[in-house]
């Protein structure tokens, strides 16, 4: 399913969806491409699960974002802006472009979400961070919302839980193992690219000084997402979490493609992940002490699923 409210959007388009038939609304064209008369049998089909659409005149097919184009204009990113506008609440940060000190004195009633904008923060992220990566909320079902760029186009969305057992969920689709997460805000510093698993890393390697990284989405490298790396520097820094998932994630990388890249890997303390190291400086040394030593798949302090 997917992370935007299909019945919400088509609404907001004008179209009337009050006949819904096995999981389709059926409905008079809103393109009206063939109808020289009008669209008088409603003959226009959209599929509430994802959007896709056909029109049984000859007017066309496909997807929501297409439909969103053609009726309202402008250029791709409206469209998507449209679509998840609901989500992303960009207009929000606006209105309380304060310091999270003054959080308390904001009247958030009518938002209905304040702890999930207290979980960005509370976390550590800066509103110049949260307004730089357009980092959202999802106030249906608590959860934080991550868009993900490529050269300048929203491609997918991440969600990650602020309550319950789940913690994140990915938009379906090819994306995860064809794009690295931040890629489009990367900027070089010392030739070197700094390689974290998943987003909120990324975003904070990224606050703390760091513009040098990208995140794989998972602890494990794909031969797309390793020639986009290649492309950014000289040597890969891989910054997985120190755990059995990351560890056994590096030593992966450090086999296939060590013969390939100059590898090193920062060494996290046991557990803990480069979001957990709040401390600038500490960040600083661990990624300072990974410096000229060669990376080849050995990792003195793997931990124990055991444990």
């Amino acid at each position: 399913m997917p992370s935007y409210d299909v019945l919400g959007v088509l609404n907001n388009l004008g179209i009337d969806t009050s006949n819904i038939r096995n999981g389709n609304i059926i409905t008079r064209c809103p393109l009206n491409i063939n109808h020289k008369r009008g669209d008088k049998k409603a003959s226009f089909a959209i599929r509430l699960s994802d959007g896709v659409y056909h029109c049984f005149a000859n007017c066309g097919d496909g997807s929501l974002l297409q439909l969103v184009l053609l009726m309202r204009g402008g250029d791709l990113d409206d469209a998507a802006q449209f679509i998840i506008a609901d989500r992303l609440k960009e207009d929000f940060f606006k209105e309380i472009n304060q310091e999270y000190s003054d959080l308390e004195t904001i009247d958030l009633s009518k938002f209905d979400f304040e702890n999930t904008y207290k979980y960005i923060l509370d976390r550590g992220f800066t509103l110049e961070t949260v307004r730089k990566w357009h980092l959202g909320v999802d106030d249906s079902d608590m959860s934080v919302v991550i868009p993900v760029y490529f050269q300048g186009e929203p491609y997918a969305y991440i969600k990650r839980y602020v309550v319950g057992q789940k913690r994140y969920h990915n938009m379906p689709g090819e994306w995860r193992n064809s794009l690295l997460f931040g890629y489009d805000q990367f900027e070089p510093i010392d030739g070197w690219v700094n390689l974290c698993e998943g987003a909120f890393d990324c975003i904070w390697m990224h606050q703390q000084g760091f513009p040098n990284t990208v995140a794989s989405n998972g602890s494990s490298l794909s031969d797309s997402q390793f020639k986009l790396l290649k492309g950014l520097g000289v040597g890969i820094r891989i910054c997985y979490d120190n755990d059995d998932a990351g560890n056994a994630g590096a030593i992966k990388i450090a086999k296939k493609y060590g013969r390939y890249i100059a590898l090193e890997r920062v060494n996290f303390p046991i557990g803990k992940d480069a979001q957990d190291i709040k401390d600038k400086l500490e960040l600083e040394n661990l990624i300072y002490e990974s410096r000229g030593k060669k990376f080849r798949g050995f990792v003195p302090q793997m931990v124990s699923s055991n444990n």
